[in-house]
């Protein structure tokens, strides 16, 4: 009987508390619905809050979700990341009928953030590969200032390289507007190495050999597959 009296008043208190200061209901309640929307179990959040450096457990994750274990201010951050959120987007008071807008903005910017994240990942290959093809544009260019008479094959990989050096600016600009979605600031400048930038540092003085058209329907109908070039001859 005590036992119980002591249980019920300890949730008096747990109610009363989340009624003066309902952030820390917000946070728990977000968890878990963040959680579930990303399709993870206690066990996959506490494996990856692991990969940050906490010593969390299912029961660890379990007892935040209801309410037993406080959470400290540096594992609300790192739970928010993992779920794609912020601190602020979890614990904001929201009535009925707003928390389901709070939740569709939220959700699309966890989207953003993890369409950002990828992006910047593959940029690397990406920016390497283009990286290759200017290097042998390149040496086309120093070839024709030589003397070599230019080919459909040196223009077909030209006019590739000015359709990559655009894909890769329309790129940088995505990825900062994904990112301004995803962290709330005004579009900054990306910093990604190689691409346009490093493309035109390149070949610059270079450009003037080639007076080619830019303009892919206006170049030869060469293969865009390398498995139907014939190098037979090479």
């Amino acid at each position: 009987m005590v036992k119980q009296q002591d249980s019920g008043r300890d949730q008096e208190l747990e109610d009363a508390r989340d009624a003066a200061v309902p952030w820390e209901k917000n946070f728990r309640e977000q968890v878990v619905r963040l959680r579930k929307s990303h399709k993870m179990n206690q066990t996959e959040l506490a494996r990856r809050l692991n990969a940050w450096g906490l010593p969390f457990h299912q029961q660890t994750v379990q007892r935040i979700e209801t309410g037993e274990r406080p959470v400290r201010l540096n594992e609300a951050h790192l739970i928010a990341r993992v779920l794609d959120t912020t601190v602020e987007a979890m614990t904001v008071s929201a009535g009925f009928a707003e928390r389901p807008i709070v939740n569709a903005v939220e959700d699309l910017r966890g989207v953003a953030n993890a369409f950002a994240e990828d992006l910047r990942q593959l940029s690397g290959d990406w920016v390497e590969k283009l990286d290759d093809l200017a290097l042998i544009v390149y040496d086309i260019g120093e070839a024709i200032k030589a003397g070599e008479t230019p080919t459909d094959l040196m223009r077909w990989a030209f006019g590739w390289l000015m359709t990559g050096r655009e894909a890769d600016m329309l790129m940088v600009e995505s990825l900062s507007r994904f990112l301004h979605l995803a962290q709330g600031v005004e579009p900054q400048e990306v910093d990604l190495p190689g691409g346009a930038e490093h493309l035109d540092a390149l070949m610059e003085g270079l450009w003037d050999v080639f007076h080619w058209p830019t303009n892919q329907s206006e170049l030869p109908r060469m293969p865009p597959i390398r498995g139907d070039v014939d190098d037979s001859e090479t």
